[in-house]
Order: structure tokens, then sequence, then C-alpha cells
């Protein structure tokens, strides 16, 4: 009878999977086993898993795709001088898990083997499909500097056949599946911390040991990376006339950059009319147009008007008067006021003259223009008084007193002339 299904028997870790796969034929089918170890703190460093006393490393073994075994072992030997098994207070194996349910699987430490064993208690009358797994953990006790090994010392496995007292057995090459687990070799230093290197913004810290017996080295995280300290340069506002943006985020410390700068459009106008004016005839008229209330672009440009002509009225003058200018007709614009033809003054002017008493008077207005000129008027003489004189004299002066008697008007005009001739001769 051909088997239908396959034997697997998984020597596993938690966290690192080495495995070591073996294939055996027989007649009616094949089955493969995978063994592996692995450290929850063991650190790989050329080759091998560096870890220090106290560190557990730990085994599994499990059972998958079970075709119906009868019975199977498995050894495993350890160094009990490096590591040595997990147990409880009443020194019993403490096993996580269970390899097959409802059945007999016992797991015994014989001090520096570990075996993994089900015997059936009757060839050929039990068989089982359950598939489990079961872990158990090794403390590491000393620091060596050694090679810290497991080896497989026995596996094998029994496959009941019905009707049968002899069933079949697969014996599975031992020197294959130690050529994969001595690739998963752990070391037992005595490490001591050597140096740091502090944590980056994206880099966690290191932890750099040194072996005290020997001149191995071993890093493990420090301090986790601090994570970069953002800092974005401002936004800028997008408008209509010109694109803006949202800032790039860099490190403040590192200066990387974190989020490159995320350009944003430009947005559409804001398009309003804008009023236009009606031209006169003094200033220039504009046309309706379109702008752009935020960015303050034309959409549609205002025009020039041209102005228009003056709008001229007439400006009555008035006539002059004998006292008071006049003015001549004008002319202005009734928009802008803008004199067009400019009044011209009338001076003022008396009528016909006429004669009154010999004053000119105005006809028009009777004020007297020019007064009639007055005669001048003889000035008054005083009386001349006769001085006394001699009877030589006497006839001197009856002679004056002969001449004075030409006239009197004679006198008063020689009187004005020789007067100041006489005063200057000298008798």
């Amino acid at each position: 009878m051909k088997l239908r299904r396959i034997l697997t028997v998984f020597v596993a870790v938690l966290l690192i999977s080495l495995a070591a796969v073996v294939t055996a034929s027989a007649d009616e089918g094949q089955f493969e086993i995978a063994v592996g170890v692995s450290s929850s703190t063991a650190i790989l460093k050329d080759g091998r898993y560096n870890v220090a006393p106290g560190d557990e490393i730990e085994l599994t073994v499990s059972i998958s795709e079970n075709p119906g075994i009868d019975s199977f072992q498995i050894n495993i030997k350890y160094n009990p001088e490096l590591v040595s098994p997990v147990v409880d207070a009443n020194n019993k194996l403490i096993v996580d898990g269970i390899l097959l349910p409802n059945f007999d699987v016992s797991i015994k430490n014989s001090g520096d083997e570990i075996t993994f064993v089900r015997y059936s208690s009757v060839n050929g009358s039990s068989t089982t499909n359950a598939t489990g797994s079961a872990t158990i953990k090794f403390k590491v006790t000393d620091t060596t500097c050694e090679d810290i090994l497991f080896t497989v010392s026995e596996v094998s496995a029994v496959k009941s056949v019905a009707g049968s007292i002899f069933p079949y057995v697969y014996a599975v090459d031992k020197g294959e599946l130690n050529g994969v687990l001595n690739n998963n070799v752990f070391l037992a230093h005595s490490f001591e911390l050597a140096d740091t290197t502090a944590p980056t913004c994206t880099d966690d810290g290191i932890l750099h040991y040194a072996c005290a017996e020997c001149d191995a080295t071993l890093d493990k995280v420090g301090a986790p990376a601090t994570g970069h300290t953002p800092v974005r340069e401002d936004d800028k506002q997008t408008s209509c006339s010109e694109p803006g943006y949202i800032g790039a985020t860099t490190c403040f410390v590192c200066n990387v950059l974190i989020h490159d700068r995320q350009e944003i459009p430009t947005i559409d106008h804001h398009v309003v009319d804008v009023e236009g004016k009606a031209a006169t005839c003094t200033e220039e008229g504009l046309s309706d147009g379109k702008q752009c209330s935020v960015c303050k672009a034309w959409i549609e440009e205002q025009k020039t008007i041209p102005t228009v002509d003056h709008t001229p009225v007439d400006v009555e003058g008035k006539a002059a008067t004998c006292t008071e200018d006049g003015l001549s007709d004008g002319k202005v614009c009734s928009v802008c006021d803008t004199v067009i033809l400019a009044q011209e003054t009338i001076s003022a002017s008396h009528g016909e003259l006429r004669d009154e008493n010999g004053d000119k008077v105005c006809s028009v207005c009777g004020v007297v223009v020019e007064k009639k000129q007055e005669q001048p008027t003889e000035p008054e003489t005083e009386p001349v008084t006769e001085a006394p004189t001699s009877a030589d004299d006497e006839g001197k002066s009856r002679g004056c007193g002969s001449a004075i008697g030409f006239g009197a008007i004679a006198v008063v005009i020689i009187s004005f002339v020789c007067v100041p001739v006489f005063k200057k001769r000298k008798f």
C-alpha cells in the first residue's frame, strides 16, 4: 500500500529559521525531517551566534502533514558543561506545547541528550494523523569562548501497515542533519562593554562589546534612533498670478529632506467689472474694462476716450457809465466754465459837457467836470507915510509925488518889477 502523506519532524527555532531537510526513500513513499536551533538573544557574527551566560537557546520539534505514524524517536545531544536544560522546581523539563495531542510522547533528559520518543504498545495497532510541536529551552551556563553545538545522535520513524506485524522503519542520515546543525553554532564569550556609538536621527545607537578572554568583539543595538526633528519652511499662498507651495520639511539636526516642497498651481482670476467714465471738455474719459480683484491684472483694459468740444454760452456785458467801467460781451463753457471769449473793460466816460456859469457840467450825471478858472486879484498895498523933510528935500518930494500922480495902476504894476531892482541898486 502506498503512503498517501508525508511525515515531517521539525526541530525549529522561534526567531531564526535555520533547518536541515533530509528525504529518505522507501518502497511506498518518502518523508522529511527538519531540524534547527536558535537563541532569543543570540547575535549572528561571522557565521556564529554569540551568546552570554544567562542567555537562552530554544529547541523546537514539530510534526506536520502526518501520514499516520506508529512510532518515532529523535535524540539530540548537547554539552552539559556549556548549557543546561531549563527545568521546573521538581527538576522536570519545562516543555512549551504538545508534540502529538492525545498520544503519549515522552521528552526525556539523560544529562547530555534530549529524547523525543513515542512507542506504539502493539505494532500496527495504533496510528495517528495528529500534528503539533514542543519547545525546550537551554540556558547558557559558562563563558568558554568555545562552540556550543547540538547534534542528532538518532532519528527514526515507523509507519504502521494494516494487517502486518512488521511496520516500515525509515532511518535518516544523521550526518546530513548534523551538517546543517553545525552551521548553527553558538559561542559563549565574556563580553564587556568597550564603547558606544550614539544614535542618529535614523540609526540606532550601537553598543560595542569585547571579550575579556579572547579578541572576539560583538555589537549590539543600543539606544534607539532619535528620529528627525522636522522643520518646515513657510508655505506660500497660491494666487491667480503666481503658483504657491506647501513648504518643504527638513531635519533640523541632520538637514535631511523629509518631505519635498509641494507645488500648488495658480487659481483662476477673480474678474470684476471696472466702470469707465465719460469724456468731458477738459478731461479724457475711459471705456469700461475688466480686472482681477486679487492681483489687479487687466483682463480687458480700459481705453482712453478723447475730450469733447466746449459748450459755449454768451455772457452779457454791461455799459460803462460816467463813473464806472463797463464790460464787453463774452463767452464761457457751460460745462467747465472755461472762458472762450474774454470780456474786455470799457472805461467810464462822461457825456456831453454843458457850460454852467463858466463850469463844465456832464449833461448825463450833472457832475462838474471842469470848474471855471478864476482871475488873479491885485494885492493890497500899504499907504505911504511921508517922512518930515527939510526945505531941500521938499522939492524932491514934490517931484516924486508928481510921478505918483501918473496913475495908481501904473504904480502897482511897476512896484512888482521895480522894487526888487531898486533893492539891488545903491543910490
